[in-house]
């Protein structure tokens, strides 16, 4: 029988015989001997979770069992809801050990070794079972298969499915170091007897000392019962051991809201491009506007030395008049009214919606006039617009006329419906600064399909030379006054270098990688954040299925503005740094709803540079702030 075979068939055997577990139980007991003691270790702030631990042992289909709850020193609020439950059911045991203080990781683990070491040493059932407070039982039947693998298999260790952090362990082969530590075993008495629970933390292991006594123990026999028998959860008001050596490690690094990442292939790139000598505007700045409006959909880019500058260089193009009004949103960066205000150009400020401030677009058909030539909407956060609901009302009352810019420097990769939102617009500007997706170092870009006006853009990206797609080298060729500058439209310098967009190559080669990255951390944040959400501590950005990549910033929404205040500087006392997008563009009298968000809201850390171990750091804290603070 193959090992699949004989994982379904012990599988079957158990679920076929376990109804019948408590019955045999008493049949076959002759001593006082229990069959199971659940041993876990307890302090204080766990209790919410503790009493979530004993309703699933309550539940357990078995009853042949005792739960030790053990604390380090005493924990009084334990202490007398154990006293109240086992006054009913004297299976709820509670054990005050000698308080040690723990004030580093290290020193924790060794007490928490010794704790159960002690339950080891104490008590006398036929096996063992940790379980920390935070696990959630989600099997009935759970310990009577335990009881019936006893019986039948006469294994010394068995071994059940844990669900963590949506990864299923144990990993086979479970020699991989560390993928037990988070697993479920089960051990016999003997093997207590025979085997000391570690009670020192080796420093210059990363393992637990769960992992340390498996190591210890899995020489014996053992079985794997293919079941899931828990989940471990992240409904809990307390810091784990976990935490705490996060927070160590993390020590004394600021995390960041955003990050950028390179590698040799960047400066590889750089170098080629300096040894070239050919650093200013060139060859390689038009490679990364061909394979960039090739990536999105667009015909034809300029690229400039910033977005700011793309969206003047943009404006100018199309030729605004004073008289002319542009609509845009309260949430938006003030330097677009920077520009704006430069040209001589009338605004007009549309108020936004309330958990994804975006333009309401209510608000902006108000606010449409004759004079109306431009809306320039921004997906905030990455979140798009709804901009479809617009074109579809501008068709309906004639005004195919007014330009749409999107100013995709929140959502230069955002899909709706499997397709980029930007093609939705006439123009998209997008943002390669060292706070981005893509970044190379500063830069923007201006994508659109229509030629002419892409022409006059690459024409006032550059001095406002006409024909600037051809360099003095390559007028050289020819028998002309290549050294004469020609027609010009007066202008400045704001194209991209090729020493940016060499980077800017290489960087879109990777994008996808990187948001593959962002995407996984935006999941942990929805996953582990949950029960902040149903305790209604905080607001999260709406989920849609539709819509892909829109993870440029990822915001909580809180009660008011002083809790905002008040979690923002505790997390940078926690060397976790947060920020607030954008101060609105408009007075609360006209936009209420941009200076309630502006108030309420928080951006975490998101960026591809985290790792889960970061992530849970960041949630840890959040949940001291809320649960502990």
């Amino acid at each position: 029988m193959n090992l699949s075979r004989t994982k379904q068939y012990t599988k079957n055997k158990l679920i076929l015989l376990h109804p019948a577990s408590n019955l045999i139980s008493k049949f076959i007991k002759n001593s006082d001997e229990v069959f199971l003691c659940v041993i876990t270790p307890v302090y204080e702030p766990a209790l919410s979770s503790v009493k979530k631990l004993v309703k699933d042992l309550k539940n357990q289909s078995y009853t042949d069992y005792i739960h030790v709850m053990i604390s380090n020193g005493a924990s009084p609020q334990i202490e007398e809801y154990v006293k109240k439950i086992s006054a009913d059911d004297p299976r709820f045991v509670y054990v005050a050990s000698k308080y040690v203080p723990t004030p580093d990781f290290a020193s924790l683990m060794s007490n928490l070794g010794s704790r159960r070491d002690y339950c080891l040493r104490t008590y006398n059932p036929k096996r063992f079972l940790f379980l920390d407070a935070d696990m959630h039982i989600v099997d009935n039947n759970y310990f009577s298969k335990l009881f019936f693998a006893h019986q039948v298999y006469k294994k010394d260790i068995f071994v059940t499915n844990c669900k963590y952090h949506g990864t299923l362990l144990p990993i086979h082969p479970v020699g991989i170091e560390g993928s037990i530590q988070v697993s479920n075993y089960c051990f016999t008495n003997e093997i207590a007897r025979k085997h000391r629970y570690p009670i020192k933390y080796d420093t210059k292991k990363v393992q637990g000392n769960d992992w340390v006594y498996w190591k210890k123990i899995n020489k014996n026999s053992i079985i794997y019962l293919d079941f899931l028998a828990t989940i471990e959860g992240d409904d809990r008001g307390y810091k784990r051991a976990s935490d705490i050596r996060h927070e160590e490690n993390i020590g004394k690094e600021l995390i960041s809201v955003f990050g950028n990442s390179f590698d040799n292939t960047e400066i590889e790139k750089v170098n080629e491009v300096l040894q070239s000598h050919l650093v200013g505007y060139g060859r390689v700045v038009t490679e990364f506007e061909l394979m960039f409006s090739s990536y999105i959909g667009f015909r034809h880019a300029v690229a400039t030395n910033s977005c700011t500058n793309a969206l003047w260089v943009l404006l100018n193009a199309l030729n605004l008049k004073s008289s002319d009004e542009v609509i845009l949103p309260s949430i938006h960066f003030f330097g677009i009214v920077n520009i704006l205000k430069l040209l001589n150009i009338k605004y007009k400020v549309a108020e936004v919606d309330s958990i994804v401030p975006n333009m309401n677009i209510e608000s902006c058909v108000a606010l449409i006039t004759k004079n109306t030539k431009a809306i320039i909407t921004l997906d905030y956060g990455g979140n798009p617009f709804v901009v479809k609901k617009l074109k579809t009302y501008l068709k309906k009352i004639g005004r195919q006329d007014i330009v749409l810019i999107l100013d995709a420097a929140n959502s230069p990769f955002t899909k709706l419906n499997n397709k980029f939102i930007a093609k939705e617009y006439d123009y998209a500007l997008y943002s390669f600064d060292m706070n981005k997706t893509l970044v190379t170092g500063e830069g923007g870009m201006i994508l659109s399909s229509d030629r002419e006006i892409m022409e006059r853009c690459r024409s006032l990206s550059y001095y406002g030379i006409i024909g600037k797609s051809k360099s003095g080298f390559s007028k050289s060729s020819a028998n002309v006054e290549w050294w004469l500058v020609g027609d010009t439209s007066p202008s400045l310098k704001l194209a991209m270098n090729n020493i940016s967009a060499g980077i800017g190559l290489v960087q879109l080669r990777k994008v996808n990688n990187i948001l593959i990255v962002r995407d996984r951390i935006v999941k942990k944040y929805y996953r582990k954040l949950q029960q902040l959400i149903k305790d209604g501590h905080i607001m999260l950005p709406p989920k849609n299925d539709n819509v892909k990549n829109a993870n440029y910033l990822f915001w909580l929404l809180v009660k008011d503005k002083k809790t905002r205040n008040d979690l923002a500087n505790f997390m940078i006392s926690k060397n976790i740094y947060t920020t607030v997008k954008y101060e609105p563009l408009a007075s609360k009298k006209y936009t209420p709803n941009a200076w309630a968000f502006f108030d309420k809201s928080i951006c975490i850390p998101l960026n591809q540079n985290m790792d889960e171990p970061i992530v849970d750091y960041i949630v840890s804290q959040l949940l001291e702030f809320f649960y502990e603070g």
